[in-house]
């Protein structure tokens, strides 16, 4: 039997989660740079060498708000990319989303590698946003 699929993210348009079903129960993994949070903002920032994500990134919104990311869920399934003048590239919505993914993946407390996980998508997306986002 292949093994069960127990993480859900809820990716967000403001703010992103990750927990987990375990037992009967549903633990939402606590944000580790904010204590008592459990959510991230979905918000990227491009700083040279460094990818910020969440409140940290929210904080240059208004120094450097040309390398901040925050709106991009709502492009899914666009062609619509933005450029990031600090990395001299664009991103997609699609790899934005991921790198919002990547960061709760880092919620994870208990040692385990998050592998699969079933991902919201919200009811109002039609069929090519809901793609991209698988």
């Amino acid at each position: 039997m292949e093994k069960m699929i127990n993480y859900g993210i809820d990716l967000g348009t403001t703010n992103s989660a990750i927990a987990k079903f375990v037992k009967g129960e549903v633990e939402v993994f606590k944000n580790p740079l904010e204590t008592g949070k459990d959510t991230l903002p979905s918000v990227v920032y491009y700083k040279n060498d460094k990818i910020i994500v969440g409140s940290r990134a929210r904080t240059y919104l208004e120094r450097d708000a040309k390398n901040v990311f925050s709106t991009f869920k709502r492009k899914m399934g666009t062609t619509e990319s933005f450029k990031v003048k600090n990395i001299d590239q664009t991103k997609t919505p699609i790899e934005l989303s991921a790198e919002v993914i990547k960061e709760l993946k880092g919620f994870v407390h208990t040692g385990e590698q998050v592998d699969a996980a079933v991902i919201t998508i919200p009811a109002s997306f039609d069929v090519i946003q809901s793609n991209a986002t698988k």
